[in-house]
């Protein structure tokens, strides 16, 4: 039966499914507070991640190497790197703020810790180019090192 006057369509469904859900679970609503919400590795939605993890810890200088939130004159955006690589622990010991840099040298960017597609039986020396070249590490290490060198003879 629809009501008629002040509460009626959305307000009253809105009324009628937060009293439904409190008699089934016989409590009212709890918000999860700080130290539970980080425990454990349960999915989280990654926006809500980051704003509880900055209200706790501010944001202001990068773990890795210690620059402030701001480089050449602009502000810096810090990333949130879980430490064991691991995204769905969101302890915070596991968590850190790392500028751009420091995070992209980390064993674990952007699917560095081994989640990706491992179906194909390509022999080891093939998986490191294709890894190499992933990376964007067209040459070998002995030829990256004499490039350096040149270039330091070249510019100094």
């Amino acid at each position: 039966m629809v009501k008629r006057g002040p509460k009626r369509g959305y307000e009253q469904t809105k009324e009628h499914a937060a009293k439904s859900v409190v008699a089934r679970l016989g409590k009212s609503f709890t918000w999860f507070d700080d130290e539970e919400f980080f425990q454990g590795a349960t999915k989280r939605k990654s926006h809500n991640l980051v704003r509880r993890y900055a209200r706790l810890i501010p944001q202001n200088r990068c773990r890795g190497c210690g620059v402030t939130d701001e480089w050449n004159g602009e502000k810096l955006v810090l990333h949130l790197d879980h430490i064991n690589g691991n995204r769905d622990d969101n302890r915070l010991e596991n968590l850190r703020w790392l500028c751009p840099n420091c995070h992209s040298q980390t064993p674990t960017y952007c699917g560095r810790n081994g989640r990706g597609f491992t179906g194909y039986s390509h022999s080891p020396e093939t998986r490191k180019k294709i890894g190499d070249l992933n990376r964007g590490r067209k040459h070998t290490l002995e030829a990256r090192k004499k490039m350096s060198v040149a270039a330091k003879k070249r510019y100094s």
